[in-house]
C-alpha cells in the first residue's frame, strides 16, 4: 500500500506539466491500483525522448525442437541463457528443463522464459514461452 502512495505522490511531483491547466479539479481521484504504465504520451507538453529510448525489437522466434538449452535461443543473438533449472515437469521420468533468458546488451529488457519438455530421445521440444 505504501509503494502504491508513493508511486501517486511522485507522479503528481514529477509530471506536473501534464495537467490541464484550464480545468483544475480539487476533487482528484487517486487510483486504488495501478496498471501497467502507459507508454504513449499523454499529454502535449510530454516529449518523445523516453519513447526512442524504448527497445523495441524484432518479433522473437524461438526454435520448436532442439538437442540443447543453447539450441532454443532466438536467431538474433541477443539473447543469453541467464538461469537454467532442470527437474522431471511433466511426471514422465525425464529431466526437462526451465530456462530464463537476458538480453545481453539491455538489462531492462524482458526476459523470456522457456519450459522444455525433454522427449524419450534425449531431445528437447519447446512447451511453454
Amino acid at each position: 500500500m505504501k509503494k502504491i502512495v508513493t508511486i501517486c505522490l511522485l507522479s503528481v511531483f514529477l509530471f506536473p506539466a501534464c495537467e490541464n491547466k484550464t480545468n483544475k479539479s480539487s476533487n482528484k481521484e487517486i487510483p486504488k491500483t495501478i496498471s501497467k504504465i502507459s507508454k504513449k504520451p499523454n499529454c502535449k507538453n510530454e516529449t518523445n525522448t523516453d519513447l526512442e529510448n524504448d527497445l523495441q525489437e524484432p518479433a522473437l522466434i524461438f526454435p520448436k525442437t532442439g538437442k540443447k538449452a543453447s539450441d532454443f535461443l532466438p536467431k538474433l543473438g541477443i539473447y543469453k541463457i541467464q538461469y537454467e533449472a532442470k527437474g522431471d515437469l511433466n511426471k514422465d521420468g525425464l529431466k526437462d528443463l526451465a530456462l530464463v533468458l537476458a538480453h545481453k546488451d539491455v538489462k531492462t529488457a524482458e526476459r523470456p522464459m522457456l519450459i522444455l519438455i525433454q522427449n524419450a530421445d534425449k531431445s528437447y521440444r519447446l512447451d511453454k514461452i
